[in-house]
């Protein structure tokens, strides 16, 4: 390669972007204590839009899947921040549950005038009571995201109509959503243990950067609400809400899923006929992945559930256990049979 070739590709090289230089920025650095993790979990959703039907003044919508985008949510536990109050004497090492949505291409400033959404979660701890029966925290960690593992069928439809229902009747409330809602928890989902979720309204799609993550607002670093796009730690801030959510001790929130029902609704006011496609109601449970580096390793199922003397589930066995059991005892009758003739000769 001759010297002029040589210099001509450094100067082309040296002119193309770096793929991590949003990554790598000091405003990046500067949020990455906020940002950091001990476990989480992401899910694809289905990304959502708002078509009016006829004329905008009757203010008739349906919200449609929007085939153009995707959308994820995401669970991050954290560290509890220096003077944030534990939720309970057990604490050792306290959490808290952050759920971040990332809308990915789908256009904001359109979105955040047309609708709203409010995360309905399900603690995990309430103070030093751990939610959820023994049986069901067992089989939870096994949940493929859409919370079947957790309640059952009637549940899960029991809540699409209950907060369905409420999202309905928070239509319009652009700046106030998510108030007074129901929580009570349905009688068909009792049997698994599960307690009143808690109700927090997730921000503003088109508000500024600052707005949109609340959990970084105590951050000292400065949020250009400007940036094209702000990637840090893999998550891309330009595009993001994010929402504080369960408090629990360390063992809980990075072993067992926290479920969200969330309620997407339109910010224009009720139109001239009900629609049930004018709202739309989603519910996944988000499974923590392995602890990151560096963070304290988590305990097996049992080990968890033995720390707050948590039983029921395991008493049950499988069909291959029980069949083996039974081959156990009729071995053990036979071998007694055998011996007791043996000893009468």
């Amino acid at each position: 390669m001759s010297t002029l070739t040589f210099l001509a590709l450094t100067l082309t090289l040296s002119l193309l972007p770096h793929p991590s230089a949003a990554q790598d920025s000091p405003q990046c650095a500067a949020l990455a204590p906020a940002l950091a993790y001990n476990a989480s979990s992401t899910l694809p959703i289905p990304a959502l839009n708002v078509a009016w039907l006829g004329d905008q003044n009757d203010n008739d919508i349906v919200i449609r899947n929007d085939t153009r985008a995707e959308w994820r949510l995401s669970a991050y536990v954290q560290p509890l921040p220096l003077g944030e109050t534990p939720p309970g004497p057990s604490s050792r090492f306290s959490t808290r549950t952050t759920l971040w949505l990332d809308t990915g291409d789908t256009n904001a400033t359109r979105l955040g005038n047309t609708m709203r959404m409010c995360h309905n979660y399900v603690p995990l701890q309430v103070r030093e009571k751990v939610s959820w029966s023994g049986e069901t925290l067992r089989k939870s960690v096994d949940d493929a995201g859409d919370c079947r593992a957790l309640v059952s069928e009637e549940c899960l439809a029991r809540l699409r109509v209950q907060y369905g229902l409420q999202a309905q009747s928070q239509r319009g409330s652009m700046y106030n959503g998510c108030q007074e809602m129901n929580n009570t928890v349905p009688w068909e989902c009792a049997d698994s243990g599960m307690v009143s979720p808690v109700t927090i309204p997730n921000p503003t799609f088109n508000g500024t950067l600052r707005s949109r993550l609340p959990s970084l607002a105590s951050s000292s670093a400065p949020l250009n609400n400007n940036a094209d796009e702000l990637v840090c730690s893999g998550r891309n801030l330009s595009r993001s809400t994010n929402t504080l959510a369960s408090v629990q001790d360390y063992e809980l929130g990075v072993t067992f899923p926290i479920m969200d029902i969330m309620t997407f609704f339109g910010t224009a006011g009720s139109g001239s006929i009900f629609r049930s496609d004018s709202f739309r109601v989603h519910v996944a449970c988000l499974v923590p992945g392995p602890v990151t580096e560096g963070s304290e390793e988590k305990g097996s199922v049992g080990e968890v559930l033995a720390m707050y003397n948590i039983t029921g589930g395991e008493d049950k066995e499988s069909g291959a256990q029980a069949l083996e059991r039974g081959r156990v005892a009729w071995a053990v009758a036979a071998w007694a049979v055998v011996v007791g003739a043996a000893l009468v000769v």
